[in-house]
Formats: C-alpha cells, structure tokens, sequence
C-alpha cells in the first residue's frame, strides 16, 4: 500500500498525526517484528504494524557526520518504506558520533564492536549539549506535530529507546560505562529531557534487559531502584533464547522488589540459539553464567506453532502489553530459528532488500502466528483462569486460549466456535473437546 501525508488540513492549518485514527488503533496493537525491514510484506500479510528497527537509523553519527550538520536522509528513507507498508516504528536512540566520542574515549577493539554503522566507541557523549541538541532536532522531524516535520510523514515516532541492552558489559558492546550503571543513568537523563522537552506526549524506552542472571540484577536495581525508574514510561526485555516464560517470572520479580508499576513491553523475542550464537558474538558460556542455551533445536513446525503461541499468550495473561517477535529477521532469513518464512536470496540483493514472497516458503507458525493476531490482537485485557487457560477481551467479546489436561472453564458451554492454531475453525459441543499441549481459540 502507498501512504503519504504532510501534517497540514485542507485549510492549511496543522494537524497533528497521532490524532489520526489510523495511527489510534495501530496504538492499540499487541503484535509487532524485530528488525524485519526484507520482510515487510509478510509483515503486512500478517496484520502487524510494529516493527523496532534493529540498530535501526537513528543514529547520532549517521545523521550528524559532521558537527553541526543535519542529514536526515537515511531515516526518511527508512521511516518512507516502512510506512508505505502501514508499519510503525519504535526507534533506538544511538548517542554515539565518532567526531564527538573520540574526545573522550578510546576506541574498542574490533572484537567488541557490534554493528560497525554505530561507530568505533559505545561511550555517553562527551558533549551533551550538542547530543541534546540532536535529539531534540530529531524528536521534532518525526514527532508529526505538524511543524517542521519530516515531508510526507503519515506515522509519528511515539516511543523511543535509549540504547540497547546497556546491562551487557562484557563481550560485544552496545554501551560501554565507567562506571555502566551511572554513564548509563545519564545517557537515560539526558535522552529524557530532550524528548520531553519536544514532545511531551512521547514515551521513553529503557534500552532492552537483556538479562536477569544474578551478574546483571545490580544494574538494574542500580538503574529502577534509584531516578532512573523516572525517565523510563515503558520497562523493556529481551528474551532470546530464555525459554517459553520470556524471563518476565524474572522481570516481575524485580518489580515487585522494587515496588515498580510500569507497562511492559518484551522487543526481542527468539526461542533457540545454539552456543555458536553466543560465541561468535563473544558472549561465552561458561559455569558462572546463567546464559542458558534452551536447546530447543530439532522441534517440527507443529511443535514450534504450539511454543509459538503459548508463549505469548502466557506473556500477555502476565500483563506484557506488547511483543516483537525475531522471526522475520531480514539479515537471517533462512536460519532455522527464524522459522516463520524460508526465503531464497536473490543474486546481488543487498541487505535490507525486501524479499520475493515468490521465493519463500510459509511454515506452519507462519499460519500460526497469523492465527493468534486475527483472534487476539487489540485485546482489552487478558485474564489467567488456570494453568494453560487464559481469556482475553476482544471487542466485547471473550476469547479463550486453551491447553494442557485440564477441563474445560465451566463458563465454556453449549455449541462453540474453535479455531485451531493453523485457522482451522468448526463448529463443535464443548463436552466434545479434549485439549492437548496445542493451543485452541474459543470465541
């Protein structure tokens, strides 16, 4: 689909892009993709409208080659395909700028730099007027406000995020801190002021827990124990290759340590990776880590479908308000943990170039995941009943996801609607249903 729009009414007065219903009920979405740019089309095929771009443009060195000026190219061009397929973005803020940086930090050695685009250092920035400068400007463009906005800008940037797994202090780094907690602390500040200072309205995002092993725990006690808890809206993690539970038992845990209220959002959610994963990003397992490979490799498709789905349920019935899956990854298309889409790579396409659904091939937790957004997405609430037993609100209406051996809910009764996970959908009695570890829809 082809959008555009400029911010301005008919009569040339300026509206306001976040007011635009299109954009309001694309708020109210529970589903989105990690880093999902080659894949757009499957994106839309699925009736999502979120992605957060991975690193993603917004970065400070990309946009500010040189001090004092602004090219803001690469994120127009970026946020322009990304909306021309009805796709929003949650942007990561990168303060990172090599003319700026090598003023007060040393460069890291090559085996510790993820993602070369970010540049030579992982440092906070050395001056933080011109890196508050930036944000603002940056803010401002995409804020759709309508004055002095990106031209043809049809989705605002709400939500951003301060840099990424910033609790990773050891291996490849995203951020690099000295001490981290405090360097972070006032990256987190400053990027807060600068948004809010702009756009009041926006919402700040930690940048990702990747952990919640007892090597990362004081971090972020450091982090939302102290202020930090007062610059974030929106409490991000990470699960990748954490296990079904999305390491939000962890999470919980922590807030109510902390006595925090926040809503959660998971960004990056993956199932499996091998030890090679880690390694070849410098992140070793060794016997004082708690980095625990699940070993969920060898799974058929209707065993991944099951996982698939009752791993989201699970989180949103925890309070998880919003869940970015990884199986869309643009730069690993046919990786076996992807398993979504198994794509063939054209000759000569360059990353980030949308893939030909021609060439692809649909697995079953494609049909899926498709599944669980046409019956669950825009969900008013989602409620625990029992084990493997959740009911969700949807448009007035109960829907009810169900596994395991248990009875059915006694309010489940008479002839009933039930979709299986791969959209199969009948007629039946519900004293004729006989659940499994395969999640049905009821509703």
């Amino acid at each position: 689909m082809m959008l555009s729009g400029c911010g301005l009414s008919l009569d040339g007065s300026r509206t306001d892009l976040s007011h635009s219903p299109e954009f309001q009920r694309y708020e109210r979405s529970h589903f989105g993709f990690f880093r999902a740019l080659g894949s757009y089309p499957f994106v839309t095929e699925l009736d999502v409208h979120w992605e957060r771009p991975h690193p993603g443009p917004f970065i400070w060195g990309e946009v500010e080659k040189t001090e004092g000026t602004y090219d803001w190219s690469g994120i127009d061009r970026y946020i322009g395909t990304s909306q021309d397929y009805g796709i929003v973005l949650v942007a990561t803020i990168w303060p990172y700028a090599n003319w700026d940086q090598e003023r007060c930090h040393e460069k890291l050695p090559d085996t510790r730099r993820l993602f070369s685009i970010l540049g030579d250092y992982r440092g906070k920035p050395c001056d933080p007027q011109a890196y508050r400068l930036f944000v603002e400007a940056m803010v401002e463009r995409y804020d759709g406000d309508g004055e002095d906005d990106m031209p043809g800008l049809v989705y605002p940037i709400k939500y951003w995020e301060v840099v990424n797994e910033p609790d990773i202090a050891e291996g490849s780094l995203f951020f690099k801190g000295d001490p981290q907690d405090a360097d972070y602390l006032e990256v987190l500040a400053a990027t807060h002021d600068a948004i809010g200072a702009v756009d009041p309205s926006a919402k700040v995002l930690n940048g990702g827990i990747a952990y919640l092993s007892d090597k990362e725990k004081p971090f972020w006690r450091s982090i939302l124990g102290g202020p930090g808890a007062e610059y974030i809206d929106i409490l991000t993690i990470h699960s990748i290759t954490q296990g079904e539970g999305l390491q939000l038992d962890h999470l919980q845990a922590l807030m109510d340590e902390l006595g925090l209220d926040k809503p959660v959002w998971v960004t990056e959610i993956q199932y499996a990776k091998s030890t090679a994963y880690f390694q070849a990003r410098g992140i070793i397992p060794d016997e004082e880590s708690e980095i625990n490979p699940t070993g969920l490799h060898g799974l058929t498709e209707d065993e991944w479908s099951a996982l698939l789905v009752r791993s989201f349920v699970e989180a949103f019935g925890r309070g998880a308000d919003r869940l970015f899956y990884l199986g869309l990854d643009n730069s690993t298309p046919t990786e076996e943990t992807s398993l979504l889409v198994q794509c063939e790579v054209k000759s000569g396409a360059a990353r980030g170039d949308p893939f030909d659904p021609a060439l692809c091939q649909r697995q079953k937790p494609f049909y899926a995941f498709k599944t669980m957004v046409e019956k669950l997405d825009y969900f008013d609430s989602a409620e625990k009943l029992a084990e493997g037993q959740y009911r969700f609100s949807v448009d007035g209406r109960s829907v009810y996801v169900l596994w395991g051996s248990q009875p059915l809910p006694e309010e489940i009764s008479g002839t009933v609607t039930l979709t299986d996970i791969n959209g199969m959908q009948k007629e039946t009695e519900a004293g004729n249903i006989i659940l499994t570890e395969t999640p049905v829809f009821i509703g």
